[in-house]
């Protein structure tokens, strides 16, 4: 059954997802082992597919029409300025919905430890371009704590980095592109350096 599951993830072209679910679910077995629930893990043997790494960065051309597509989409304004901040910092998609206003001083963002990935703080340059889209999300916001509220909350929460990408997905057509995610914006900065 779990074979059958995974495949088809697999097929329906998220290897790398079949891959995550393949560890959580073995390390759920082990517990569960471990716990006494079980004898031996049903699992035990399975192993992770060889995934290809994503490396998909859009080209500068597609960089133009992401920019202005962006600007004529239908979705909320701070999620646009959210993925151009993306783009203009090369910072992740969660790091980037999760600022909070507190981690700007002058023209640095400092990422706290807590939200880092490598878990050690860091600190961003902004560029001018960096800095206008930070003003124009301050207008966006209002009073916020964050950068980039939540549109969709009534409390004072940041913006859930999951719908960035919803939010591509909902208007990839608009682009004119083949089919890119927030962190793909990150790689495409990243590349470009």
């Amino acid at each position: 059954e779990v074979v059958a599951m995974l495949n088809g993830i697999r097929d329906a072209g998220s290897p790398a997802t079949a891959d995550k679910v393949t560890t959580i679910l073995v390390r759920c077995f082990n517990y569960a082992c471990e716990q006494g629930f079980l004898d031996v893990n049903p699992l035990a043997g399975i192993r992770r597919g060889k995934s290809e790494p994503r490396d998909r960065a859009l080209r500068d051309d597609e960089v133009r029409a992401v920019w202005r597509g962006l600007a004529g989409s239908d979705m909320h304004r701070s999620t646009a300025l959210a993925l151009k901040l993306i783009l203009a910092t090369g910072q992740r998609p969660g790091e980037v919905a999760g600022l909070a206003w507190s981690e700007i001083d002058a023209d640095v963002w400092t990422i706290p430890a807590a939200r880092a990935k490598s878990g050690r703080a860091h600190r961003v340059p902004l560029s001018a371009l960096a800095l206008d889209l930070l003003a124009e999300a301050r207008d966006v916001g209002g009073d916020s704590t964050y950068a980039f509220p939540s549109p969709r909350s009534t409390d004072d929460r940041p913006m859930d980095r999951h719908s960035l990408s919803r939010a591509v997905a909902r208007n990839l057509e608009r682009f004119g592109t083949a089919a890119w995610t927030p962190h793909d914006l990150r790689r495409t900065m990243r590349t470009g350096l």
